[in-house]
């Protein structure tokens, strides 16, 4: 076979060289021992206080703390964002108001407008005068006019 390139995955740039693969497991196993005693548990104590993992490795509880920080920024930040889309698909109910009826305008109405009419009663505009020329139509107008055959009949016999 030919010579085998292996990474130690907790050791920056370590690059152990091996023939073969027993050669290999053989010098990880004792690379892990000699410089890594720390991370391998020892076989008597399964069970390991966080703690005390604390004290014999610093750095991968530096990366386990950076890691749940940012954990916790970005779930915020996921809760935020959720929040205002909820605010902005559902709305608080407001509170009910007093209802303003309004009178949109008809062509008829604008145009009646336009010509001066208003809304208030004809006694309040009308004079003295006005009221007479009104009563006199309105009596001219309720008596009879003579119709077509009595026009007819006044002109062949003299009353």
């Amino acid at each position: 076979m030919g010579m085998m390139r292996v990474w130690c995955q907790h050791c920056d740039n370590k690059l152990i060289w091996a023939n073969s693969i027993e050669e290999r497991d053989q010098l990880l196993r004792e690379h892990m021992e000699k410089e890594h005693s720390s991370l391998i548990e020892p076989k008597e104590s399964p069970k390991l206080d966080i703690e005390e993992m604390a004290a014999r490795d610093e750095r991968s509880m530096e990366r386990i703390a950076s890691a749940l920080s940012m954990m916790a920024l970005s779930f915020t930040t996921c809760v935020t964002l959720l929040q205002r889309v909820l605010d902005h698909d559902y709305p608080a109910k407001r509170e009910a108001r007093d209802v303003d009826l309004t009178h949109i305008p008809s062509d008829q109405d604008k145009l009646l407008e336009d010509l001066g009419a208003t809304d208030e009663p004809l006694d309040e505009w009308i004079g003295l005068r006005e009221q007479q020329v009104l009563d006199q139509g309105s009596q001219t107008s309720s008596s009879r006019r003579p119709s077509g055959t009595e026009k007819k009949r006044s002109r062949i016999t003299p009353a």
